[in-house]
């Protein structure tokens, strides 16, 4: 009957399915050996890696800077080692932790293949990326090149040398880098007048010091500009008669020499008008005061050797301050003054003159009555006294520019020569020159005009010459074995 048929069904079906869970279908094989005895992986490693993707890119101002930039998965702060195969590698330490990381590769030179490994300390212990690799780009147009001798390889202080090069026939200046090897690694266009570059306390650039004419005034001014690695301006202060040099004392503080006038014998046949240093403190906006003036210190009769007229502006150029050297241990700022052959200390909170050195009046004077200072262009403390370049002139004593030692006796208020350095062309100098005592030991002797840069070792032998092309005048120099040990201090 129909009914029955499907009753029947039904009760069929209903045994089959009892079959089916009584009798499971059989298992299929497993894949794996069945003699592995190795615990199946049941937490698989899902996290991110620690450092995200790398980027490169080079600077439009300075090709051969490199910015890097990644993200982590935790603030830290990363080690950056990279550079050209074959060669000494450079070392960036970020001074900041943070996720998103950005930092300028400087030191290198242009259009090389180079190579990156970052390193963190994470809270998991310590992070390393893959080797990233990228390439630098050209110099730009125009940067003068250096040729690099080495009498002594093995004697050389090996580093980086920080200086303006001006070139007098074009009217127009260069803030270089120069590697060991003669290479530019960075640089950037300043005005005709160049004469100091400094490295910037952050670690994130430099800091120069131009001046030129004003054309709508003829008045000549002078700028302290911060660039960052990438040849971006962060700021600039400029001011009329800035001029020649500045230091950086720290905390957005710095210093500069400016002018001041004085009349001399006012009402009589024999007036007058001079012009005198300042010292002024400025910060990056601009505000500033003056610190100190030469004319409350030196008499207006002391010896002068270059005290002339100025027709444009019926002035006298009375002291002619060029260099100052910040010293933070004594919180002094030690100046070089061309016209009235001295050196100058200054203290830098109270602007009280702590000592001078001269030829023939001040604190510290020579014994035997023979000139210690000859148009001194630069002076630095050094064991043992100051190091000063003389620049020297033929019409006030008969010797080539030189760098020297001067030891001062404080009980006796004695000067005496110790050290001294001249080329063996007798090189001549009358603009800029400059000395720098090196970590190694030996000296840096900088022949400005003559395009030259000696390094000489303790026993007086030289070890290296760096020699500019014809027609290019060297700055004053800095050689440093860091362009920035520390990155993005801000």
């Amino acid at each position: 009957m129909p009914g029955g048929s499907r009753l029947v069904s039904r009760a069929i079906l209903v045994a089959v399915a009892a079959l089916a869970v009584a009798c499971p279908k059989e298992a299929e094989p497993p894949d794996t050996d069945p003699h592995d005895s190795t615990p199946p992986d049941t937490d698989p490693d899902t996290s991110a890696p620690f450092f995200g993707a790398f980027t490169f890119t080079q600077s439009e101002v300075v090709p051969m800077v490199v910015t890097a930039a990644w993200t982590t998965t935790e603030p830290v702060a990363c080690t950056l080692t990279y550079g050209i195969e074959g060669e000494t590698p450079l070392t960036t330490v970020e001074g900041a932790a943070t996720t998103a990381h950005q930092v300028a590769l400087v030191g290198l030179p242009s259009l090389v293949d180079a190579s990156l490994v970052v390193t963190a300390e994470a809270s998991g212990g310590p992070e390393q990326s893959d080797e990233q690799h990228f390439q630098t780009g050209e110099t730009p147009l125009g940067v003068p090149s250096l040729t690099y001798q080495y009498d002594e390889p093995d004697q050389v202080f090996h580093g980086f040398t920080l200086m303006p090069m001006v070139n007098a026939a074009e009217l127009r200046s260069w803030v270089c880098i120069f590697d060991d090897a003669g290479r530019v690694v960075w640089a950037v266009p300043a005005r005709a007048g160049c004469t100091r570059a400094r490295l910037a306390p952050d670690g994130d650039g430099i800091l120069y010091h131009d001046e030129d004419m004003d054309p709508q005034t003829e008045t000549p001014v002078g700028a302290v500009t911060s660039v960052a690695w990438d040849g971006s301006e962060r700021w600039r202060v400029e001011q009329e008669y800035w001029h020649h040099d500045f230091v950086i004392l720290g905390d957005d503080r710095f210093v500069t020499f400016g002018t001041t006038t004085t009349t001399q014998d006012p009402g009589t046949p024999d007036e007058r008008v001079l012009v005198g240093d300042t010292l002024i403190e400025f910060d990056s906006a601009g505000n500033q005061r003056v610190i100190w003036n030469v004319f409350d210190y030196v008499d207006l009769d002391v010896p002068t050797t270059d005290c002339v007229l100025n027709p444009a502006t019926g002035t006298w150029d009375f002291s002619h301050g060029n260099y100052m050297t910040w010293v933070p241990e004594t919180g002094e700022i030690i100046g070089t003054f061309r016209n009235i052959d001295a050196i100058i200390s200054v203290d830098v909170e109270t602007g009280v003159a702590n000592w001078s050195l001269s030829n023939t009046w001040g604190t510290y004077q020579p014994s035997d009555g023979q000139p210690l200072l000859a148009w001194p262009h630069s002076v630095e403390p050094v064991e043992g006294g100051l190091l000063v370049f003389n620049q020297t002139t033929t019409w006030t004593e008969e010797r080539c520019s030189h760098g020297a030692v001067l030891s001062l006796d404080q009980g006796s208020g004695v000067a005496t020569r110790t050290w001294e350095y001249e080329t063996p062309e007798c090189t001549q100098v009358l603009f800029m020159g400059s000395a720098q005592q090196l970590p190694n030991g030996n000296r840096m002797v900088v022949f400005s005009q003559g395009g030259l840069l000696d390094e000489i070792a303790p026993d007086g032998a030289r070890v290296a010459r760096i020699s500019a092309p014809f027609g290019m005048i060297l700055g004053y120099a800095y050689r440093t074995a860091e362009l920035r040990p520390v990155a993005n201090q801000r």
